[in-house]
C-alpha cells in the first residue's frame, strides 16, 4: 500500500478500567474506557458485554433503526492493514468486501496517528445490490495497530443514504465517534511535530449550490472563502439566480487533531473544532486522494479536496 502523508485521529494513553455503559440523556458524547480503549459514546446509547466484545446500542431511530458499534479484544495484526480489516470484514460478514459490481463499492481510509501507529477504515454497504438502500446494511471497520497488536472496531448502520445516525444526509455519529478514539497502552513511536505541515495548502469542498474554501499558512494563517447559490423563480417563464459570496481571514492553532479558527473580525469568538486529513480510495487501494475534513461545533462536519 503506497501512503505518503498522515491522517490525523487523537488516540492518546489513558488509564485502564472495566466498561462502562453510556446511557446519559445530555447531549454530550459519554466517554467510555475498555481494557486499552477509550471511546467517546453518543448520549443515550446502551452497552452489552460479550466474551468477545462490548457492543453500543443506539436509540430506536424515527426510521426504525439501531445503530451499533462493538469493540472487540486486541488480536495479533498480520502486518498489512489491509489484509487484517479484510480478514475482519469477512469473519463478520460472510462476504468479500472488495467485491466489485453490482455489490455496493468499497471506501477505504489510511493514516497514521500523530503518535505513530497506523490505521485503515473500511467502509462498505453489503446485504444487496447497488440501489437497494432501504435493505443494505452500512458497515464500517477501523483497524489500527501498534507493533503486533491490533485493534478492531466495528460499526453497523442502515445503508449511509438512509441512516439516521451513522448517515451522509442526516447525521453522521461515526465521523464524530472517530475523533475521539484513543488507546492507553501502545506507546509513542513517533512525534506530533509535522502534523500541522500536511494541513499547509488549499482545500476547496463543492456541491452544485454551495462552494467553501480555506488556505492555511506555514505562519499559523488562514483564509477562507464561500459561496452559496440560490434560485428564486419570478415568473412561470423566468428564474432568479444568485450567489452570495463570503471572505474571511484569521489565524488558526492545531494541537493534535484538533483546530482553533480565530477570524480577524471576531477575535473574540473563535472556532474550535477537529480535523482529519485522509487518504482514501475508491478502487480498492490502487489510487488515493487527500482529503481534509473539519468538524466545527457550530456547523458540523465538512470535507474538502486538496487544490494545492
Amino acid at each position: 500500500m503506497k501512503v505518503s502523508w498522515l491522517v490525523v485521529l487523537v488516540m492518546g494513553f489513558l488509564p485502564k478500567a472495566v466498561a462502562q455503559g453510556a446511557t446519559d440523556a445530555g447531549s454530550n458524547p459519554v466517554v467510555t474506557t475498555v481494557g486499552n480503549y477509550q471511546v467517546a459514546i453518543p448520549a443515550g446509547w446502551t452497552s452489552t458485554t460479550y466474551p468477545d466484545g462490548v457492543v453500543y446500542i443506539s436509540p430506536v431511530q424515527s426510521n426504525g433503526e439501531r445503530c451499533q458499534i462493538t469493540l472487540f479484544p486486541m488480536r495479533i495484526t498480520s502486518g498489512n492493514l489491509l489484509n487484517d480489516a479484510v480478514a475482519v470484514y469477512r469473519g463478520l460478514f460472510k462476504v468479500d468486501p472488495l467485491a466489485g459490481y453490482p455489490a455496493p463499492p468499497t471506501t477505504l481510509i489510511y493514516g497514521v496517528s500523530p503518535y505513530g501507529w497506523e490505521y485503515l477504515v473500511l467502509k462498505k454497504s453489503t446485504g444487496g445490490q447497488v440501489g437497494e438502500y432501504g435493505s443494505l446494511i452500512g458497515t464500517m471497520v477501523l483497524v489500527a495497530t501498534s507493533g503486533k497488536e491490533l485493534a478492531v472496531i466495528v460499526g453497523r448502520s442502515k445503508d449511509p443514504l438512509v441512516s439516521m445516525c451513522f448517515g451522509e444526509l442526516v447525521r453522521d455519529e461515526w465521523s464524530r465517534f472517530l475523533y475521539r478514539v484513543q488507546f492507553k497502552y501502545w506507546k509513542a513511536t513517533g512525534p506530533e511535530g509535522g502534523v500541522q505541515a500536511k494541513l499547509h495548502g488549499t482545500w476547496t469542498a463543492a456541491t452544485a449550490s454551495a462552494a467553501d474554501r480555506f488556505t492555511f499558512t506555514p505562519d499559523g494563517r488562514y483564509a477562507g472563502a464561500a459561496a452559496a447559490r440560490h434560485r428564486s423563480r419570478i415568473s412561470s417563464r423566468e428564474a432568479l439566480q444568485t450567489t452570495d459570496v463570503f471572505f474571511g481571514d484569521g489565524a488558526y492553532t492545531v494541537r493534535g487533531n484538533t483546530i482553533t479558527l480565530m477570524a480577524d473580525s471576531d477575535k473574540a469568538h473563535p472556532s474550535h473544532g477537529y480535523f482529519r486529513l485522509e487518504q482514501e480510495s475508491k478502487d480498492d487501494g490502487r489510487t488515493w486522494n487527500e482529503k481534509l475534513c473539519l468538524l466545527r461545533e457550530e456547523i458540523g462536519e465538512v470535507c474538502y479536496q486538496r487544490d494545492r
